[in-house]
């Protein structure tokens, strides 16, 4: 009988849940007003690789709780690509049920967290009048700004609001870091499939070097997993003197599901300059090297194109005129006509000096962003591109001494 309260007692210790696994439960109607921030992981779709926040309310003579997502685009009002390309997307606050994004998150197999968020009792009072009054207007719709107006930035705002500034004096998440090395980590994270390895591509090239400043700690709260990190380090004054912090309780609400993305970026320079080279000695390689030669001029023009389209005539935040167009340019397109020559072997030499313009072009291009001379960076897409660029001009003079000789 005397081992039965041990037992008790290590029972209790297993079934406890861990910190970070706590049970998070909505308030009553009649109870203090509970607000919760909940993230979940990024989903398996290009247009949920961020992850996604929101706010989960509840109690305050609430008849029920209520989740405020403002993370919903209405396909009826356009084509998502072509809009958001266009700079032109139209999202919505929409309130579902807490149940609703439960099954929605566990449908596309994503995690949730949810943070209990321990503001003051008049600061919560007013925050959740804001929301709730935003989330019963009759245009709830707003202009999605990928970087500066989201689901993430909408919350964050909120709660800077009723802070007055303390979530943007006090937040520490990824500061330093710039908007493109934090879209990279998400599109480029292992596991993540083809569309997302050309999404990463499209990244790295179309845009511009304003996507390259260093962003602040609050900027970076951007991104759900972001600000779900930056709260937690947020303490706030009280009434009755003491601070507190923030974020009063985490857990996690779906465990299971697709994970996290890195802190960084992959570094896939070494993998993409072994590409680059074997792309470059297959465009030395006789006859054969005009269909790498061809590949390289609809790739390079293709990328050049869309980033001048982009910059043309895009209102997308941080795209822009590039620096990429160094090291391609619609002029790269050009090359198909030295790779058709080299397959037919009649290399004349404007087919060099084509080729051999846009080599130095890349080249020079190149070493001033490795130089530091161009605020944009271009690593690793020199370390894939350059190496059949500079092939080319090789190639067709080898082919072109060949056809006189």
């Amino acid at each position: 009988m005397r081992s039965l309260p041990v037992a008790l007692v290590l029972l209790a210790l297993l079934g406890a849940p861990a910190r970070g696994e706590q049970t998070c439960a909505s308030a009553a109607p009649p109870e203090p007003p509970r607000l919760y921030l909940v993230t979940t992981s990024p989903g398996g779709t290009l247009f949920s690789a961020f992850g996604h926040s929101a706010l989960w309310l509840s109690g305050g003579g609430l008849a029920r709780p209520v989740v405020l997502d403002w993370g919903n685009f209405d396909s009826r009002r356009g084509e998502p690509v072509a809009d958001f390309l266009a700079g032109r997307m139209v999202y919505t606050l929409e309130a579902l049920s807490f149940e609703e994004l439960m099954a929605r998150t566990r449908r596309q197999g994503k995690r949730a967290v949810a943070q209990r968020l321990d503001l003051p009792p008049a600061e919560l009072e007013a925050l959740g009048r804001e929301v709730l009054a935003a989330a019963r207007a009759e245009d709830r719709g707003f202009a999605y700004d990928w970087l500066d107006d989201n689901c993430s930035t909408r919350i964050r705002d909120a709660l800077d609001r009723a802070t007055g500034g303390e979530i943007s004096r006090q937040a520490v998440a990824g500061g330093g870091r710039s908007a493109r090395d934090e879209v990279l980590r998400h599109v480029g994270a292992p596991g993540r499939g083809a569309q997302r390895g050309w999404a990463w591509l499209g990244v790295l090239a179309l845009l511009g070097p304003q996507a390259d400043a260093p962003l602040s700690h609050a900027r970076s709260l951007f991104l759900p997993d972001r600000l779900m990190q930056g709260l937690r380090t947020v303490r706030l004054a009280w009434p009755d003197g003491m601070q507190r912090p923030l974020v009063g309780q985490e857990c996690a609400l779906v465990p299971e599901g697709r994970g996290w993305p890195p802190d960084a970026p992959p570094r896939a320079g070494p993998a993409m300059l072994a590409a680059g080279l074997a792309w470059g000695a297959a465009v030395l390689a006789g006859r054969g090297g005009a269909l790498a030669l061809g590949l390289l001029a609809a790739l390079a023009g293709a990328l050049g194109t869309v980033a001048t389209a982009l910059a043309l005539g895009s209102d997308l935040p941080g795209v822009g005129p590039t620096h990429l167009w160094w090291l391609c340019s619609p002029a790269s397109l050009l090359l198909l006509a030295p790779a058709l020559a080299l397959l037919r072997r009649r290399v004349g030499a404007g087919h060099l000096a084509l080729a051999g313009l846009l080599a130095v072009a890349g080249l020079l291009g190149s070493l001033l962003s490795a130089a530091g001379l161009i605020s944009q960076v271009l690593w690793p897409l020199p370390a894939l591109l350059l190496p059949p660029l500079l092939a080319a001009p090789a190639a067709l003079w080898r082919a072109h001494r060949s056809a006189r000789g």
